[in-house]
Order: C-alpha cells, then sequence, then structure tokens
C-alpha cells in the first residue's frame, strides 16, 4: 500500500474489503477453501437430502438459509482489514465451528485469527486465503500504484 497514493488508499483498501468478501463466497458456491484450496468434503446422506429439500444444492457449500454468509463482513483500521462475522453471536459460533471443525466437519473459509494479518508474502498458511484471492488483491494494489 506504500506505494498507493495516499489520496487513493482509503478506496483502494475499501476495494480490497469487497474483494474478499466476493471471492470468500465464490470459493463457497464452488464448494471449495478460500484459505487453501481445497475442496469441501461430502455431506452425509442425511444432510445432503435435507439441504435439497430446503430447496438448496446438495453440496457442501457452507449455505443452507445464508445466514452465515450474510453476516460475513470486513473491518477497515489503519492498514489492516479483517473479515469474519463480528457481531452475530450464533453465525459466529457456527462459523467458528466449521473453520476449525470441533463440532461439524472443519470447512476452513477464514484464515484463522490468531492475530496474523492479511499478508501478501509468505507461505500459504492458515493465516492467509488462497493464492487467488491473494493475486486478486495484488492486482487491486498495482492496478491503484502511483
Amino acid at each position: 500500500m506504500s506505494k498507493v497514493k495516499p489520496s487513493n488508499r482509503k478506496a483502494v483498501k475499501e476495494k480490497i474489503a469487497s474483494a474478499l468478501i466476493s471471492e470468500v463466497k465464490k470459493s463457497l458456491r464452488g464448494s471449495r477453501s478460500p484459505v487453501n484450496g481445497e475442496k469441501f468434503t461430502k455431506l452425509s446422506k442425511a444432510y445432503k437430502k435435507y439441504k435439497r429439500s430446503q430447496g438448496e444444492p446438495g453440496s457442501p457449500n457452507l449455505k443452507l438459509f445464508g445466514d452465515m454468509q450474510d453476516t460475513l463482513d470486513t473491518r477497515i483500521s489503519g492498514n489492516k482489514i479483517s473479515i469474519g462475522i463480528f457481531g452475530d453471536t450464533t453465525e459466529k459460533l457456527k462459523s467458528y465451528n466449521h473453520n476449525v471443525g470441533d463440532t461439524l466437519p472443519k470447512r476452513q473459509f477464514l484464515p484463522d485469527d490468531q492475530g496474523e494479518e492479511l499478508t501478501l508474502r509468505g507461505k500459504k498458511g492458515k493465516g492467509q486465503f488462497d493464492s487467488s484471492i491473494l493475486k486478486k488483491v495484488r492486482g487491486i494494489i498495482d492496478a491503484n500504484k502511483d
């Protein structure tokens, strides 16, 4: 961000935040983790049948009624962009369980929140998005350099 004109930085961070939400949801529609790019494991036959009875595809896309994905949000503070579920306690607990696999199959859709920030360098891991998402973020920054 240091090469982005100071007067454009706020708008660039907002574009990145919007792109992160969009890319996470796109990955989920494809039943893939936006963190590691892996396909999510299959649903149980009973849950697959239930999802279909509710008008949803029988795929592991972390969506039944859309509540959890609808509460996905970003926060911008300085040069830090956080993505997560910040307010709704029920949806926050559901997302936590999906990310760590405590009571549900592990389907990590957000980088871990152990104080790691989104970085554009380094190894793919728990604190990073998949390389395709990071490439989009880099593209936004590169398109707005001085």
